[in-house]
């Protein structure tokens, strides 16, 4: 199976995910787990709410982290959230920007879940391989950020 085959297949089951439950946080860590346990370069997969200012660890797999709050000042989470685009550090070791949770992590990417008016939060991605993360990695997390922007329970499909 190519790379664009398991992610359209991926793609297909979220938007299963969100179709099936009405219960949007559940369906986030089944979101994380179908991530999670089908790309075997993404060794940390989370996704962080923004609630009062501050990004929140909603859900996760991978090593477990200390920063389960985020400022929006802080890290490539807190930049992606402020600048509302997609961040890809290739080499976490040579970016002062990186938040280090494990020494193992190598790369990054960072995609804000978001509608034109709210931030809704981030999905972050960790791989202990350098420069894992390539354009159709960018185009699939994208597409997730935005189903799960698209099903988020305060937000009208008119707002988006």
């Amino acid at each position: 199976m190519t790379l664009q085959n398991k992610y359209s297949t991926m793609l297909s089951r979220i938007k299963e995910i969100f179709a099936g439950s009405h219960i949007w946080r559940y369906n986030l860590s089944e979101v994380v787990y179908e991530m999670k346990s089908n790309i075997p370069k993404y060794d940390w997969v989370g996704i962080y709410l923004f609630k009062d200012d501050v990004l929140v660890l909603e859900t996760y797999l991978g090593k477990p982290t200390e920063h389960t709050r985020i400022p929006l000042d802080k890290g490539l989470c807190g930049l992606a959230a402020r600048e509302r685009t997609t961040q890809i550090l290739d080499d976490v070791s040579k970016d002062d920007r990186y938040i280090t949770c494990d020494l193992h992590v190598r790369s990054e990417i960072v995609v804000p879940i978001c509608t034109k008016e709210k931030l809704i939060g981030v999905l972050d991605i960790d791989s202990n391989t350098k420069a894992a993360f390539l354009e159709a990695d960018k185009q699939f997390l994208e597409e997730v950020a935005a189903i799960i922007a698209k099903s988020h329970p305060k937000i009208s499909i008119s707002t988006l």
